[in-house]
């Protein structure tokens, strides 16, 4: 029996008329390149397209200038034409506070690529990017789309990279810089929050990873792919610990997607770049003791010296708000207790 081919791993196609591929949902899209046999496209698949089908609407949308056009009271408009719908921005809003006005330089298409900037008053001024220019352009940059169901014209802002990857662009130059940004606005966003949140340490951890470490991840960035990160992964126990082989972390960082420490033998071997283990306190709990992790991180980062450790402490107050972060960095068995504390 000869099985059906799927489609390769580095390849997807999509066949419609261009003035269809453009109005296309992303959804409507991806269902074309997975059709006719019912294939699911791979993950590395969808990942390049949801980078892609931006750049290759706005290229369309530069070659077929006769579609999808807005003109409207935003800007100088015919008696004749239907008023302009209303606009909805999704990106840095504060480019547009404290705008009376609207100056249209160039017609709007759909999917084409916009740019905006402050004239003189509250005027702002809206005109459109090439793609030939965008390599060496430094504005920001919006995608116009149309929301149908709301009547309303969408800027969607976009950004774009070329390689090789501008050190200015990426202020994060290392895995420990990273972490400390997330760990950053992981402590910003619980301790000052309108409304406490109350949870546990499992749920920490999951908020750490799917609110402040998966959107870090980026081509170029020192976490390149989400698929890096595992939560509750098994990590090669220190010698002398033990009579397991290895044991689960609450965070895991490797050095490339769906990393695990076994050997084709089932054998644990391979260390990652970073383990993390968290404590999470709270008023009415039980005491919480950073020590056993701290010993254990300490033997691992020891026997892997291209492993980092860090042991994660959270106090919070009766309102569900988090009062302090503590986070101590060990290195080749060294302890830095002071590596991130907040406040400070």
């Amino acid at each position: 029996m000869t099985s059906q081919p799927g489609p390769r791993l580095n390849a997807a196609f999509y066949a419609d008329r261009v003035a269809a591929f453009l109005r296309a949902s992303d959804d409507e899209v991806y269902a074309l390149l997975a059709s006719p046999h019912g294939y699911t496209l791979a993950p590395e698949q969808l990942s390049a397209w949801r980078l892609q089908l931006p750049v290759l609407r706005a290229a369309l949308a530069e070659q077929k200038g006769d579609s999808h056009h807005f003109r409207g009271p935003f800007c100088p408009a015919r008696e004749t034409e239907a008023a302009m719908p209303g606009l909805m921005i999704t990106g840095d809003t504060s480019l547009f506070d404290n705008v009376d006005e609207y100056d249209f330089r160039d017609e709007l298409i759909r999917h084409m690529l916009v740019t905006v900037e402050r004239g003189p008053g509250k005027v702002l001024h809206v005109r459109g990017v090439h793609m030939k220019d965008l390599a060496s352009f430094r504005g920001p940059v919006f995608q116009v789309d149309r929301d149908e169901a709301n009547d309303a014209i969408v800027l969607r802002q976009v950004q774009f990279r070329f390689w090789p990857w501008d050190s200015s662009e990426s202020a994060v130059a290392s895995l420990e810089d990273l972490l400390r940004t997330a760990f950053e606005d992981f402590y910003e966003s619980l301790s000052r929050t309108e409304k406490g949140w109350f949870a546990k340490e499992r749920d920490c951890v999951n908020r750490f990873v799917m609110g402040h470490l998966v959107p870090r991840c980026s081509p170029g960035a020192p976490i390149e792919h989400p698929a890096q990160i595992g939560m509750e992964i098994a990590v090669k126990m220190p010698d002398g610990r033990g009579s397991r082989p290895a044991s689960p972390k609450d965070i895991v960082i490797w050095d490339s997607p769906f990393g695990t420490c076994w050997t084709p033998e089932m054998e644990p071997l391979h260390a990652p770049l970073a383990v993390l283990e968290w404590k999470s306190q709270h008023p009415t709990g039980p005491s919480q003791n950073t020590s056993n992790d701290e010993a254990w991180l300490r033997d691992f980062c020891e026997q892997n010296p291209a492993s980092d450790g860090y042991s994660v402490s959270l106090a919070w107050t009766p309102q569900g708000l988090l009062r302090e972060i503590s986070v101590k960095r060990c290195r080749t068995g060294k302890w830095n207790n002071a590596w991130f504390r907040r406040p400070l």
